[in-house]
């Protein structure tokens, strides 16, 4: 039985979506992996540690789009090797805060720049109106799935 209708991948925006971020993802874990020994799951928490001093594991898995369990064993890789300080809440024993340690501090400023060369690189092709169009875009997408 043949199906109702054929699905065009090419035309077909959320595989569009998925293979765009499979791309960057590659190019993003690719710096992480020379410029930091770090997985791309490892990247993804210093980057979200670095955004917000004193963030939890809790808000690192809301803010990222990874399992908490991934989200704990890369924050039990970073802390073990110097990159990542945990810091027992004073409000709430179940939840520990999480900051950049010097070390780790040094790790992220040394990527931050490959980082955004690759985004500049996204903006430049798609110019600077289309880019602030596209990113209210996927973020109404995001809000609304």
């Amino acid at each position: 039985m043949a199906p109702r209708a054929v699905i065009n991948l090419n035309d077909f925006l959320p595989y569009q979506l998925v293979v765009l971020a499979d791309k960057i993802d590659r190019r993003t874990a690719k710096i992480a992996r020379e410029r930091g020994d770090l997985s791309l799951s490892q990247w993804r928490v210093m980057a979200a540690v670095a955004g917000k001093a004193g963030t939890t594991a809790r808000d690192v898995v809301a803010a990222t789009p990874m399992d908490k369990g991934i989200v704990s064993r890369a924050l039990a890789t970073m802390v073990k090797r110097g990159l990542i300080d945990r810091r027992a809440s004073a409000a709430d024993a179940r939840l520990s805060h999480l900051f950049l340690t010097a070390r780790g501090t040094k790790l992220y400023s040394s990527m931050v720049d490959d980082v955004r060369a690759l985004e500049g690189t996204l903006s430049t092709i798609v110019g600077k109106t289309a880019r602030t169009t596209l990113l209210s875009t996927l973020q109404a997408i995001n809000k609304n799935l």
